[in-house]
């Protein structure tokens, strides 16, 4: 499950808000989204997990399943870089 995952998660207090979740690359960790996640977090739902392992495949699953709780069928933006 998505609670596993180490990192960043900020929920505003308002419903339906777009979930936004920011993927780092390797080897870097949720900290790299600090500016914006400190720029979005009170219009926005945040979720920087942190993605420790090259088997980001095996990570997949738990990322898809933090998705689909976190967003509770707002629109979600999905932010990564490498």
């Amino acid at each position: 499950a998505y609670g596993s995952f180490k990192g960043q998660l900020f929920h505003s207090q308002e419903n339906g808000l777009p979930l936004i979740v920011f993927l780092h690359g390797f080897p870097d960790d949720s900290s790299v989204w600090n500016l914006q996640i400190e720029a979005l977090k009170d219009s926005h739902h945040i979720w920087a997990p942190d993605l420790y392992s090259h088997a980001f495949k095996n990570q997949v699953n738990g990322v898809a399943e933090g998705i689909k709780t976190l967003s509770k069928n707002s629109p979600v933006y999905l932010v990564g870089h490498d």
